[in-house]
């Protein structure tokens, strides 16, 4: 038995998460196993050494260890002390499991406490916050049964004419308070797996539309010159460049590339276009082009390039992979030498289902802090 410790955080690195365990048995052991060490009356250096034992650089807007107050010998005395030090609209108290929501000042973001026992019941909720890194596993083998997602995403975008879904998953710190700004981070595609996905963002109409300025920029990047491909591919992206609709240039170049043993097409475009957005500071991001019109996206990616040629990193922290179900990207968007992180996500209900655990989980993740509450049903 231990106990694990989570910091979920736009500051945290890679993963937006810091995750440590302990061998304590229980929480209340973990609090008093700790309480002479954190228990002091400077605050800087009971922050410093809190700091120091969970390992952890980001901003601590909770500190429980109250000098003036004695350690907890009991789940209540526990109970007492932390309701004390959280505000009730922004924690989930429970001797098992501590959650508490720290986005006070505009830094910080989301902090667990929680038992082994109480992470093995939890399942699917807790998959995405505990896994280790920010990268997710590609499609094994096909699922016997489909993916049926735990978790309500919200207002689907407007569906397209193929079959499945995809889900769209941008975390990124837009706002000062992103976990009460921002969320949720997820949109759904009905009528297009990842394959597709590609021709339906460029093809999709928009009227109405509930797109991010994220997603309308992506649009614009997907089919932007491909100087180092080869010519028959370079034909392929001046027909559709021409003529985005149609579908038999789409459907030509993707068997072509399945032919010659290539990444899926879908892949090769989304992946192009996130790689443009990991080439760029995240000053230069912000600017990035997001013209409904294609033909004008182009001109506007030309100008962009030549505005903004000293925004183009000399570094890179960023990652983008994909596969034909999965796409996903680690993105330094900050403005300095610092990186700061976004995580994206494309997957499709194929990926969903050879993976339930994390894909459900990751959708918790992207649409609540408070991922370990139980819901009313279970």
């Amino acid at each position: 038995m231990g106990v694990t410790y989570i910091y979920r955080s736009f500051d945290c690195g890679p993963s937006g998460r810091h995750v440590k365990w302990f061998p304590q048995a229980s929480i209340l052991e973990w609090f008093q196993h700790h309480w002479d060490h954190h228990a002091v009356g400077d605050d800087l250096a009971a922050s410093q050494r809190l700091r120091e034992t969970l390992e952890s650089d980001g901003w601590f807007l909770w500190n429980p260890f109250d000098f003036t107050r004695a350690c907890p010998q009991s789940n209540q005395d526990l109970l007492r002390l932390l309701d004390t030090h959280t505000d009730e609209h922004a924690s989930q108290l429970d001797p098992f499991c501590l959650q508490v929501f720290t986005e006070e000042d505009g830094e910080g973001g989301a902090l667990f406490y929680v038992d082994d026992a109480y992470l093995a019941r939890a399942g699917d909720r807790a998959a995405f916050l505990i896994h280790d890194g920010w990268k997710l596993p590609e499609v094994v083998e096909p699922a016997a049964t489909p993916f049926v997602p735990a978790v309500e995403v919200g207002t689907p975008l407007p569906n397209g004419d193929a079959e499945g879904i995809t889900y769209f998953v941008w975390m990124e710190r837009m706002t000062k308070y992103p976990l009460e700004d921002g969320l949720p981070f997820v949109d759904r595609i009905e009528g297009a797996r990842l394959p597709d996905l590609a021709r339906y963002l460029v093809t999709a109409d928009l009227t109405d539309s509930e797109w991010s300025t994220r997603q309308y920029q992506l649009r614009a990047a997907l089919l932007l010159d491909w100087p180092e491909a080869e010519p028959i591919e370079q034909a392929f992206l001046a027909a559709l460049q021409a003529d985005p609709d149609d579908g038999a240039t789409w459907a030509a170049w993707a068997d072509w590339r399945e032919e010659q043993g290539k990444t899926p097409l879908g892949t090769a475009l989304l992946t192009r276009a996130l790689e443009r957005f990991a080439a760029y500071d995240g000053k230069a991001q912000d600017h990035f082009p997001a013209n409904e019109d294609l033909a004008m996206a182009r001109d506007a990616w030309a100008v962009f390039e030549r505005e903004y040629a000293e925004r183009r990193r000399g570094y890179r922290w960023s990652e983008v992979s994909g596969d034909r179900h999965l796409v996903q990207a680690c993105l330094d968007v900050s403005w300095t030498s610092e990186p700061v992180y976004a995580q994206v996500y494309l997957f499709d209900d194929f990926w969903g289902a050879s993976h339930p655990a994390l894909a459900n989980g990751l959708l918790r993740f992207a649409t609540r802090w408070d991922v370990l509450t139980p819901d009313e049903e279970e």
